[in-house]
């Protein structure tokens, strides 16, 4: 690559290209438009201790007392002192002789932060690790970036036909591209059988300084559809929302975009949505109040991500679990107190999560119904009111299912997620264990049973097999139950079974004396249907 001529630079040009790269080298750099006066600085680096302020001089040849040149620049610092700055940087296209060296150590002197000089030793080392930027403004790059678009649309059709290798071309053509503009970053992205050129600002505020403009023309009929299509395009322009407009709703799209991406565009679907800021963060904490005025239940939300449009902008917040998703569309022609689009909240059981976690957000659900209202709390304050009506948003069935499931896991220190789906199986026994487990005997209806008798219960069989029947049985045993394919230990229990025959008295008569574990196939003899009973103990 050849190397800047600086001397050829008119000033404009100069100011342009290196703020660009102070911006590129420092993505939270600042342009400063100087119409206004700039204070000492063209570009600065916000921070909480103070900025670091950028002066732009594109001076050639020497920085000598003549001409007023090292006057300009002491003014520049000296209206920069009134910023408090955290440093102070010269950037200019000069290397500095001893002489000037000597009158730049002097102005360190007047301030209490540092003083750079940036020369153009410097300058031409960042130009050559980011080429693209000289490239645009000097030698023609826009035009070079029409070409390999031309052929990145060749290449998506070639992809289309199954041509091998056309991915990773594609890929390549997608880095030059990404070389050619200081403002955006290309890149190529492949969704199943969908290609797009994916462009993204390349650092803060290059989007104002090269803007995309965007001319639409829509086609809207007075129909419920054409309604609808019209009604989720505005709120994506306002808000900042996604939305999706078929190819029967738009009659021409005209973009100017960087590296000559525009152009006229018809009978395309085009989808539209607000830039995604996720670096944004808001605490704030959900409750359901009742008529009162106490708190009845609450969750720590926290909003962290925001879609802005022309009219206000969408934050989107969650909490801790994931299971509430919330809304929030803000309009700043709207005062606060004065209405204005309401939260929106959804609720979905996340996969994997146990039912001790998900129990606060289930509990806070259950509050939310009328006459409780719910409020929306930021730093302290209350911000935003709702007023639910009756219906329930999670059935008092489900949580109670979820709170019976909870109990049974802490008291057996046995955990697992919550299933997809619940058997019959699985709500019987959840609810068998919930019961056993309170201390409560639970009975049960049967016909014919097998039991295997072991260790301290093998005593009775011996009369058992002899008399073939009882009035009543009981036995010991380590009992457990199966909930969503998970063996849940109980503990040891006591079977009681009453009025019985057993089945198969000639096979354990044949063993008397029982010594060895054996299976035994009991029969109810009574007519009333004697239940059998459970405990633990």
């Amino acid at each position: 690559m050849s190397s800047v001529i600086w001397e050829q630079l008119e000033s404009g040009k100069f100011e342009d290209m290196v703020a660009v790269l102070l911006s590129i080298l420092h993505p939270l750099a600042e342009r400063i438009d100087g119409r206004g006066g700039d204070g000492g600085r063209d570009v600065q680096i916000p921070s909480a201790a103070g900025p670091d302020v950028f002066e732009l001089k594109s001076f050639t040849g020497r920085l000598g007392q003549e001409g007023g040149r090292r006057r300009q620049v002491a003014s520049s610092l000296e209206r920069a002192k009134e910023l408090k700055p955290k440093s102070w940087t010269l950037v200019v296209p000069i290397d500095s002789t001893p002489d000037e060296r000597a009158w730049f150590d002097n102005l360190k002197r007047t301030v209490n932060f540092p003083l750079v000089w940036s020369g153009k030793t410097w300058l031409d080392a960042r130009m050559a690790q980011h080429p693209y930027v000289p490239k645009y403004f000097l030698w023609g790059g826009a035009d070079e970036a029409i070409v390999i678009l031309k052929e990145l649309k060749e290449e998506e059709a070639a992809l289309s036909r199954g041509v091998p290798d056309v991915l990773e071309r594609m890929r390549k053509l997608a880095t030059r591209l990404d070389q050619l503009d200081p403002y955006y970053t290309f890149s190529v992205v492949i969704e199943g059988e969908a290609t797009r050129v994916e462009v993204r600002p390349r650092f803060l505020g290059a989007e104002k300084e090269r803007p995309i403009l965007v001319n639409f023309q829509g086609k809207f009929p007075r129909t419920e559809e054409g309604r609808a299509a019209l009604s989720e395009f505005q709120q994506a322009i306002d808000y900042g929302t996604r939305a999706t407009l078929p190819p029967e709703f738009v009659k021409a799209l005209h973009i100017d975009a960087p590296a000559g991406m525009g152009g006229t565009f018809e009978n395309i679907q085009i989808e539209i949505s607000g830039a995604v800021d996720s670096s944004w963060r808001m605490q704030a904490r959900f409750s359901a109040i009742d008529p009162n005025g106490s708190q009845i239940a609450s969750l720590p939300v926290v909003f962290d991500k925001r879609q802005v449009g022309l009219r206000g902008g969408t934050i989107y917040g969650r909490d801790h679990t994931g299971a509430l998703t919330f809304e929030l569309q803000l309009d700043v022609a709207v005062k606060a107190g004065g209405g204005g689009p309401p939260l929106h909240f959804n609720f979905l059981t996340p996969a994997d999560i146990i039912p001790g976690t998900i129990l606060p957000v289930l509990q806070l659900l259950r509050a939310m119904q009328a006459p409780n209202f719910a409020e929306l709390e930021v730093n302290g304050k209350p911000t935003l009111k709702m007023f639910p009506g009756p219906k329930q948003t999670v059935p008092d069935h489900y949580i109670e299912l979820i709170q019976a499931l909870h109990r049974v896991q802490v008291a057996t220190g046995t955990y697992f997620a919550i299933p997809d789906r619940f058997s019959p199986e699985d709500l019987a026994h959840i609810a068998r264990a919930d019961t056993l487990l309170k201390g409560d005997p639970v009975q049960f209806d049967w016909t014919h049973m097998t039991v295997g008798v072991a260790g301290e219960n093998l005593d009775p069989l011996d009369e058992l097999a002899t008399a073939g029947r009882a009035d009543l049985f009981q036995m010991g045993m380590d009992y457990s139950l199966s909930i969503a394919g998970h063996e849940v230990p109980l503990g040891r229990a006591v079977l009681t079974l009453r009025s019985i025959r057993v089945e198969n008295q000639a096979e354990i008569f044949a063993m008397l004396p029982v010594a060895a574990d054996t299976l035994v196939r009991f029969k109810l003899l009574s007519e009333a249907g004697e239940k059998g009973e459970i405990a633990l103990g």
